[in-house]
């Protein structure tokens, strides 16, 4: 490993100290970021300049993937394997952790041919993984803790939502109005939604008109902007008048997350900050950038996979992959140059999933602009797919009528 700290000397032009270090025993890679003046007087090295410059050095010294990789199989009893792993280019320990083993290609390849080898490196990348995850949750920083719960604005509710505690308030600085509020987490949507009052109450600004579209049809409504807090994180958002109070994907997006039975913690992102992104051109003047969750290039860039304009990864139960999807509705939004913002159900022809083996019960759909009686497909408690296709519940109950016939038809018989 004394490659590594000739490196090192080279980097700052001087290489010719290599052999002092060397036969005083500082021949590892691990010495560099512990060396102290002392340790360089020791060394033999009395010129202060090089003393300074090895010091700066040394402080923000990184040790090599390839240094951390010889030091664990060392530690493991696999060291007679180091020259294999890095043949392979296998030298990040974070490529490691992740292998699948026992796997035989793996051990052909890294020329571990011992059963009690192959056993040893089975047992170490189990304790690697584990530290590495330990590693990493332990640097994740907790923004603020969600729960499940029945929000006050839907109390026919029949089961909890996540929620989350927020500060919602005007981009304005000569509005200093804030509400802190309860918000649902309506991850199957790509739109953030308040209650009229409350824009009305905030004086939300004004940005343009979209036309949403909800589970039976859809609407033109205004977008509003807002400066939404969760925790320490700001975020400047768009917003959408509704009869409940939501964030949705695109928000959620920013944070991480770690969802039990009991709780919802959110963390901040991997990145520590928040990416700006641009407004959509339909937005006003040169402002600065902010960030914008719903911003049309970035929300086709990070669409939710059931986000009907992100095609290719689409949900198999998406009606936008469908041949008989709408295209007069595309069509007119193109013309009005609009956004469409999208309330995402899953759905699918009816006949295919009662082939599925689901079955039709009743059920409420709870959409942004009313409630409507229709027939769901339950597959399991709790979750029920809508065939919420273009004309929604008039199409969906039009097949329900077709196998009622169909089926009274084969009885008749």
């Amino acid at each position: 490993m004394s490659d590594a700290l000739r490196d090192f000397l080279a980097a700052i032009g001087l290489e010719h100290h290599f052999n002092m270090f060397l036969t005083r025993g500082f021949d590892e890679e691990s010495d560099i970021a512990h060396l102290t003046v002392d340790d360089l007087r020791t060394i033999g090295i009395e010129n202060s300049s090089d003393i300074h410059c090895i010091l700066k050095a040394a402080q923000a010294y990184k040790t090599s993937k390839t240094h951390q990789l010889f030091h664990w199989l060392r530690k493991n009893g696999l060291l007679h394997y180091y020259e294999g792993f890095v043949q392979s280019r296998l030298t990040d320990l974070n490529k490691v952790a992740s292998l699948s083993l026992p796997e035989d290609k793996i051990y052909d390849e890294l020329e571990i041919t011992l059963p009690g080898h192959q056993r040893r490196f089975e047992r170490a990348v189990k304790v690697l993984r584990r530290r590495l995850k330990q590693k990493k949750e332990s640097n994740r920083v907790v923004v603020t803790e969600g729960w499940w719960g029945f929000p006050a604005y839907l109390p026919k509710a029949k089961y909890p939502f996540l929620c989350v505690q927020a500060t919602i308030r005007s981009t304005s600085p000569l509005i200093s109005l804030s509400r802190n509020m309860e918000f649902m987490v309506d991850s199957g949507s790509d739109v953030s939604t308040l209650r009229d009052d409350i824009i009305q109450e905030l004086k939300l600004e004004v940005i343009r008109q979209v036309t949403s579209c909800g589970v039976f049809g859809s609407q033109r409504t205004n977008m509003y902007r807002a400066n939404l807090t969760i925790g320490d994180q700001t975020l400047e958002i768009e917003v959408i008048s509704s009869s409940y109070d939501s964030v949705g994907s695109c928000i959620l997006r920013y944070f991480g997350h770690e969802i039990d039975a009991f709780r919802h913690i959110w963390y901040r992102g991997q990145d520590g900050s928040l990416q700006p992104t641009s407004h959509s051109s339909s937005t006003k003047g040169t402002e600065p950038e902010t960030i914008s969750v719903l911003s049309e290039p970035e929300a086709k860039k990070v669409a939710s996979p059931y986000d009907t304009r992100n095609k290719k990864k689409a949900s198999p139960y998406d009606m936008s992959n469908k041949k008989k999807a709408s295209t007069s509705r595309n069509n007119s939004v193109n013309e009005n140059s609009e956004e469409m913002l999208g309330e995402n159900r899953i759905g699918d022809d009816p006949h295919e999933l009662r082939d599925m083996g689901y079955r039709a019960v009743p059920a409420i759909d709870c959409g942004s602009y009313s409630q409507q009686r229709t027939n769901g497909m339950l597959a399991v408690p709790s979750c029920v797919a809508l065939g919420t296709e273009i004309n929604g519940v008039e199409e969906w109950m039009k097949h329900e009528n077709d196998i009622s016939e169909n089926h009274s038809h084969i009885n008749s018989k």
